[in-house]
């Protein structure tokens, strides 16, 4: 039985994130597992309670890796790069439509979503800009509840299909980018010292 859910679940997950909630239906998740769509209505009533727990998966996932980085990075700026290398891998493997269906037909997730990055998401950010100024490596005339905000809206901008269409945009670029503009703003000059000597991190972490 368990091993039935977690196949519905990889499967869905695959095809939400290569084509978008939108455009997959239950009836391409029971073609591609080879299965009976009344077989996934065993486990999952309905397409939103499916979202719902693979958005609930990437969370919980998304949390473990913060957590070692947090616990493995020597600073501040190490943080910075490490979290942005995970955005980096994950945008590699993710429909540019996600959020955006998200929000347009899985409101209630997109809540969730919201809630998450607006308390745990935020936080996270908050507490490696405060380690950054304590370190000297970020300005210490930073409001972090500010930049935290500014931080995690340039990660969603990325995915935004009307700023930057995929046809002309690499959304990898345009979040290493963005994320460049927001790096070279936060840091004092022992930041840029120590940002120049971490190179061959900042190419892996930012470089599409």
């Amino acid at each position: 039985m368990e091993d039935v859910r977690q196949r519905i679940l990889l499967t869905a997950n695959e095809l939400f994130m290569k084509y978008g909630f939108r455009s997959v239906s239950m009836d391409d998740i029971s073609r591609q597992l080879g299965i009976s769509k009344k077989t996934i209505y065993q486990y999952y009533q309905e397409k939103e309670e499916l979202v719902r727990e693979i958005f609930r998966q990437h969370q919980t996932q998304w949390l473990k890796n913060s957590e070692h980085i947090k616990a493995s990075a020597s600073d501040a700026l190490e943080e910075l790069l490490l979290f942005t290398d995970l955005v980096r891998q994950q945008l590699a493997t993710i429909n540019p439509s996600v959020l955006f269906d998200l929000y347009k037909y899985h409101r209630t997730v997109w809540n969730e979503w919201s809630e998450y990055k607006s308390k745990i998401a935020r936080q996270n950010v908050i507490e490696t800009l405060e380690r950054g100024i304590r370190e000297g490596f970020f300005r210490s005339d930073l409001d972090p509840s500010i930049m935290s905000v500014l931080r995690l809206e340039e990660i969603e901008m990325s995915f935004n299909d009307q700023l930057f269409p995929g046809s002309t945009f690499s959304i990898q670029k345009v979040h290493s980018q963005l994320f460049d503009h927001f790096l070279q703003g936060i840091l004092t000059e022992q930041g840029r010292e120590l940002y120049k000597s971490r190179q061959n991190i900042f190419t892996s972490a930012t470089k599409s």
